[in-house]
């Protein structure tokens, strides 16, 4: 993708070069002008688009700075133990790229002309069952069934200011993915958030594409989908409970996804 403004530039510069040496010949050019204005529409935005990715890289590179870097060649597993509760809420890379360079040369994987010619209705529209390429192979587990075992009962605070005890899953997951399908598996019942969703605690929820969360809220996306699958369920908060007590923030991903679900 870098290449192409370079194209588009040494194409412009040829194109005045002609256009100089058939003046200096005493020829007219007119004919070619359209052909310079629409060479210099393509340049400005082909340089457009480079601008985006670089910017979308340096965010991303930004937004997990100081996040652990695993690269995952095949199926990687990670349980619910402290030490590793620790390092999801210290931040994990999960990179499938097999190049080892982290955000600096992710637009080389993008497949630009795929994602571009979606729609933002193919996105909204896309089935649970998809799969992508990029991902076939590169998988991630963060497996949590075990949480009450490895840490025991916590206690948590109900919207009406009571406390209870509760053996599911608390904190945060932060995270970036590139190239990896990264799977979290809950205890049934227990609730979670991601990216600042509105929480549920028995729904599935998918999200996918290449993006990077700018701030709270914000977002710069070049492909983004969702997808909540609650199987009939009312897909709510448990009762007496106004926030998940997960928060799983995927950061940044680069043709990846994140699938967030329930023990069978």
């Amino acid at each position: 993708m870098r290449m192409l403004p370079l194209g588009a530039c040494a194409s412009q510069v040829h194109l005045g070069v002609v256009l100089i040496l058939l003046g200096c010949a005493g020829r007219r050019a007119g004919g070619l002008i359209p052909f310079a204005l629409l060479s210099l529409l393509v340049t400005v935005t082909l340089a457009g688009v480079s601008g985006s990715y670089a910017y979308v890289s340096a965010a991303s590179a930004h937004n997990t700075d100081g996040y652990e870097r695993v690269s995952v060649t095949a199926d990687t597993a990670l349980g619910s133990t402290p030490s590793e509760m620790k390092r999801y809420q210290q931040g994990i890379v999960f990179d499938g790229s097999g190049r080892g360079e982290g955000w600096n040369d992710w637009n080389e994987s993008f497949r630009w002309s795929r994602d571009s010619s979606r729609s933002a209705a193919d996105s909204r529209n896309r089935s649970w069952n998809r799969t992508d390429s990029a991902t076939d192979g590169h998988t991630a587990t963060i497996d949590l069934r075990n949480y009450e075992r490895d840490n025991g009962r916590h206690s948590v605070v109900k919207s009406d200011g009571t406390s209870s005890e509760s053996a599911c899953p608390t904190g945060s997951i932060h995270m970036g993915v590139i190239q990896t399908k990264v799977n979290v598996v809950l205890p049934k019942g227990c609730s979670y958030s991601i990216n600042d969703s509105s929480g549920t605690s028995d729904a599935r929820t998918r999200i996918g594409g290449t993006f990077v969360r700018m701030g709270d809220s914000g977002m710069m996306s070049l492909d983004y989908w969702v997808n909540v699958d609650d199987e009939g369920a009312s897909g709510s908060m448990p009762e007496g409970f106004d926030h998940a007590e997960l928060s799983i923030d995927a950061t940044a991903m680069v043709d990846g996804q994140v699938t967030v679900g329930y023990e069978h």
